[in-house]
């Protein structure tokens, strides 16, 4: 996905660039199979960037009335889901595609994807 920001790089303004560097960052520290305290300061550290840089989105008229967006929300939650219940990568392999799906039926899954649900 980042080879797209080099593409659109002076074709935006740069809050821009930097609020979707961000953005993408995030997902790819979230889809890790391993996220240690380290890896969960960078992903706190990339959701309060994106956070930062999306108000350009709002000033320069793309999104007007701001973001309200569910899934935006969530990502907030991310934080204290990881620490609680580990990686999401190895939990929902649709965040991951290079983990083998764990089976539907285990209580691990079911409890973290209630819990991503109700957070989403």
């Amino acid at each position: 996905m980042q080879v797209y920001l080099p593409a659109i790089e002076g074709h935006v303004p740069s809050e821009m660039i930097q609020a979707l560097r961000a953005l993408i960052d995030f997902i790819y520290i979230a889809r890790r199979d391993i996220i240690d305290s380290n890896s969960l300061k960078e992903l706190d550290d990339t959701l309060k960037h994106f956070h930062q840089y999306r108000q350009i989105f709002q000033e320069s008229g793309v999104r007007p009335k701001g973001f309200n967006l569910p899934q935006q929300h969530s990502l907030v939650h991310y934080y204290k889901l990881i620490r609680a219940f580990g990686a999401p990568g190895y939990v929902l392999p649709s965040l991951n595609p290079n983990t083998s799906k764990p089976s539907r039926n285990h209580g691990d899954v079911q409890i973290v994807s209630m819990h991503l649900v109700r957070c989403s």
